[in-house]
């Protein structure tokens, strides 16, 4: 594992993202031991202050990481502030290329963390495009295909694999009012077919 600090003193502006300069000292200098890419797993370094998702180079010492104030008020982070901790993490080439490939030909592979959840792959949005195709001209359907491979990552991939995050937490100010149930409404019989083939 990896510490990860900032490397000076920097302040992130109220409702802003901020690269900040952080330092990634070895844990060992054992040959071997260290040659490996690094994954710094997304988190709140304080209150309303949240760290982006990352992969860390594998030799250098320095890089960037974003971080975002979800807060209203400016952070400040002070030089030598530990971010959190680095690990460990494979990447898979795909099949075809060779071992000297390009960065770019490494980070096409897919990505596997501790738990062994692979990354993002375009497989997944074959479905939604095919759907597409009828509804759409040669010239939009090609606009929104670029669209959707750009951001891949952002579309699941089965039902299972949405996850959570905990960083940001979610409420429902309803006043001094309790929240309600209600039953489904009922549709007038002529309307069910129509509603059957939609849903």
């Amino acid at each position: 594992m990896r510490r990860v600090y900032v490397v000076e003193e920097i302040t992130v502006p109220a409702g802003m993202v901020e690269d900040i300069p952080v330092a990634l000292p070895w844990t060992s200098y054992e040959r071997g031991v260290n040659n490996t890419e690094w994954v710094l797993e997304p988190r709140q370094v304080a209150p309303g202050l949240v760290m982006a998702c990352c992969i860390l180079p594998t030799s250098e010492v320095t890089t960037g990481i974003s971080v975002m104030n979800l807060s209203r008020a400016p952070h400040k982070l002070n030089a030598d502030t530990c971010l959190g901790v680095a690990v460990p993490v494979e990447v898979i080439t795909p099949r075809g290329t060779n071992e000297a490939g390009s960065q770019a030909q490494k980070m096409e592979g897919s990505a596997h963390l501790s738990d062994g959840a692979p990354g993002p792959s375009g497989e997944h949005l074959s479905p939604l495009l095919n759907n597409l195709k009828d509804t759409l001209s040669d010239t939009e359907f090609k606009a929104v295909s670029k669209l959707v491979h750009d951001y891949a990552d952002v579309f699941s991939h089965s039902e299972i694999d949405l996850g959570h995050m905990e960083a940001l937490h979610h409420r429902i100010d309803t006043g001094d009012n309790r929240p309600i149930k209600q039953p489904l409404r009922r549709h007038p019989k002529i309307h069910e077919d129509f509603i059957d083939k939609q849903v």
